[in-house]
């Protein structure tokens, strides 16, 4: 599947069919995150995969939706902790960039899904707590978002309600500025 066919067809899904998922497909899926790029190169982040019971139903109980205990696997993404000039930078910037990193990486797991022909869906609801306790991540860590996936119940791709694109772009030349 090309990146536009992902990007149109990706949705969030909340109907999952069960099913597996091949370790060879979220490996691929993870690797496609891995390769997302961050502010300083800092790649701020801990990717843990859940796959296998009893891991599996105790993550998607800590989703607190009724609709991931269906999921086939998860994959928690844990913040980790910047490398120092990305930290200046954005303090000074005022700019959140870890956040944005795993933002960035996030949308590669969920197209990387797409393209391998799964459901997904980003879950930034969950109990946090229970999470960390389930799958050992520190106390002081934080986890930003768990992305569930699996194999749709139905294969129909929803209309997108998006804005127009001449009310989210322009193009700007120099005539347009002072």
């Amino acid at each position: 599947m090309d990146l536009f066919t992902a990007i149109k067809e990706r949705q969030s899904c909340r109907q999952f069919k069960g099913g597996t998922v091949s370790r060879d497909d979220l490996e691929a899926i993870v690797e496609a995150a891995r390769l997302a790029p961050s502010a300083v190169n800092g790649q701020p982040w801990m990717f843990h995969v859940v796959d296998e019971d009893p891991l599996k139903s105790l993550v998607a109980k800590a989703l607190t939706q009724s609709f991931n205990r269906q999921a086939s696997a998860f994959i928690v993404v844990e913040m980790l902790p910047t490398k120092l000039p990305a930290r200046v930078l954005g303090a000074v910037k005022k700019q959140p960039y870890a956040a944005i990193d795993i933002g960035i990486a996030c949308a590669h797991l969920a197209l990387a899904a797409t393209a391998k022909g799964y459901a997904s869906c980003l879950i930034g609801w969950f109990k946090e707590g229970t999470l960390k306790d389930v799958l050992g991540i520190p106390k002081t860590s934080r986890i930003h978002i768990v992305l569930s996936i699996g194999h749709a119940m139905h294969d129909t791709v929803r209309e997108k309600k998006r804005k127009p694109f001449e009310k989210i772009a322009r193009f700007v030349n120099k005539d347009d500025v002072k």
